[in-house]
């Protein structure tokens, strides 16, 4: 998840402890953000206990239950992104990761332990996987919403103004929501917006806020946006990273009118690429699959697609970057 979120970044740079506060506990009591998903501990630590069996299983060789383990693992990340909060899809494409992971090490280390039936198999529950659908943001709207309706009034046509207790709860909720949040170069918008709800007390920055109906308006385009880009391939989406760019310079110049929103948006963009990554290595284990196999069952390599496909593979996968069919090469044999 935090590889995801936060590439290329030490997760050991994090800041340090929890702020107790329990006012900012009293204010958020019933919020969508404090939903409990227990569950998605229990998958992540389910896939490593599968990981070790399917190593275990290839010492003993077993290759049957060594892709009933791997199948298992793809299952797991398929169920646990079906929910529709944000850090479930993380979660599912972690579980993803020690799949491949896992297929990869044995077919490293033992090209010829399934035969080709199972890597069929394994094949197939690969190319099933609707990684583009895991991520959802339908369950960050509706967390910010919840909080706007905390933080604001309501005149009965969709609009209204912050109130003293909004301010209060944006004030306490800056102090715990920065606790353990990695230190980095992305996080200056989120600290700035911080910083201004801490110092958001006085009566006349009530009226600097946005409206109610102002705030669920940007908040709607954003998340629209996001979905578009979640549905996009990345080939087609240009500059993937104007989004994130555009949000950022947003929030830096309204930090005090859009605070919440500022507090409360995802790191959507960085999310959507870890996406992207990961239906690339999707794609080129599906590839290197169907290649192996089509070599298992004639003796030799393919050289071009139309020999894997459609036999090994109904359609040969794609190049994430351009959209091209994947290039392939082969290295000592």
């Amino acid at each position: 998840d935090f590889a995801a979120l936060f590439p290329g970044q030490n997760k050991l740079k994090m800041r340090n402890g929890w702020i107790e506060d329990e006012n900012a506990e009293e204010l958020m009591r019933g919020s969508l953000l404090n939903i409990g998903l227990p569950h998605i501990q229990s998958f992540r630590k389910a896939a490593r206990a599968l990981h070790v069996d399917t190593r275990l299983a290839v010492e003993q060789g077993d290759s049957e239950r060594a892709v009933k383990n791997i199948e298992t693992v793809f299952g797991l990340a398929n169920q646990v992104a079906e929910a529709p909060f944000l850090v479930c899809g993380l979660v599912g494409m972690a579980v993803a990761g020690v799949g491949f992971e896992q297929l990869e090490e044995v077919m490293a280390a033992d090209p010829d332990f399934f035969s080709a039936d199972q890597l069929a198999r394994l094949q197939a529950t690969i190319e099933r996987m609707p990684v583009r659908s895991w991520l959802d943001f339908e369950g960050e709207r509706a967390s910010i919403k919840d909080i706007i309706q905390r933080c604001y009034t309501d005149d009965g046509n969709g609009d209204g103004r912050m109130t003293s207790q909004g301010v209060d709860l944006l004030a306490s909720a800056s102090r715990w929501m920065t606790a353990n949040v990695p230190i980095v170069d992305s996080n200056d918008g989120f600290e700035s917006a911080a910083y201004a709800a801490r110092k958001f007390m006085a009566p006349a920055a009530l009226f600097m806020c946005a409206s109610r109906k102002e705030v669920e308006g940007k908040t709607d385009e954003l998340i629209d946006r996001l979905i578009a880009n979640v549905k996009t391939p990345f080939w087609l989406n240009g500059d993937s990273e104007s989004f994130e760019r555009e949000t950022d310079e947003f929030f830096k110049e309204n930090k005090m009118r859009h605070v919440l929103l500022a507090m409360m948006f995802p790191a959507g963009q960085q999310v959507i690429n870890g996406m992207q990554r990961t239906i690339g290595r999707q794609e080129g284990v599906v590839a290197a699959l169907a290649i192996h196999r089509y070599y298992k069952i004639y003796g030799d390599w393919p050289t071009e697609y139309d020999e894997v496909s459609p036999e090994f593979a109904t359609e040969f996968p794609q190049d994430q970057v351009d959209g091209s069919l994947l290039r392939f090469t082969y290295v000592n044999d």
